[in-house]
């Protein structure tokens, strides 16, 4: 029981540093032990609604703390308790540069269809990133689109068909499943 209190406090901490975009600050938590930061980033945060540290950074649109998070071991495929992942919110919150950041690591990662197809969970449905930015985007939203497709169509060498039925262990569209 303290050991998660204190991995929640902890927690807590990092997540007001990447909201007050303290980069230096949270260089110098991996700095004083990598291994438990890359096991931090990679926690639930038990409260609030972005649950991961990479939501967090795309929450504030800070494309340089996701890098270093990504970069130290966050898992990017990592969803909040409603299965939403941080491409659903950088889509539909139209964050170009968070966007790149995470397809890049993806790409790197041999996950970025995994990444794509991810669906919430929800009572009208579940959506993969596309569907959710095209039914709830803003500014920005279609250029992220656009990197998404793009980074199918070239580093999976999917059709746009493909795209469309994205392969899921539980045999929905990748689109919108009921």
């Amino acid at each position: 029981m303290h050991s998660n209190y204190v991995t929640q406090s902890t927690l807590k901490g990092l997540f007001i540093a990447i909201g007050e975009q303290n980069i230096d600050l949270i260089r110098m938590y991996k700095r004083q032990n990598p291994e438990k930061f890359t096991n931090l980033i990679n926690t639930n945060l038990e409260i609030g609604h972005s649950n991961y540290a990479i939501i967090e950074a795309v929450l504030h649109n800070d494309a340089k703390i996701l890098h270093l998070l990504l970069s130290s071991g966050a898992i990017c495929v990592k969803t909040t308790n409603k299965h939403f992942n941080a491409l659903h919110y950088a889509i539909s919150l139209g964050r170009i540069e968070c966007t790149k950041v995470l397809l890049q690591h993806a790409i790197k990662q041999g996950n970025l269809r995994e990444l794509c197809a991810t669906q919430t969970n929800q009572d009208n449905g579940s959506k993969t990133p596309l569907f959710w930015g095209i039914t709830e985007g803003g500014e920005g939203t279609v250029k992220c689109i656009e990197l998404m497709l793009s980074a199918l169509l070239y580093s999976e060498n999917c059709t746009v068909k493909e795209i469309y039925e994205i392969s899921r262990t539980d045999n929905n569209s990748g689109w919108l499943a009921s």
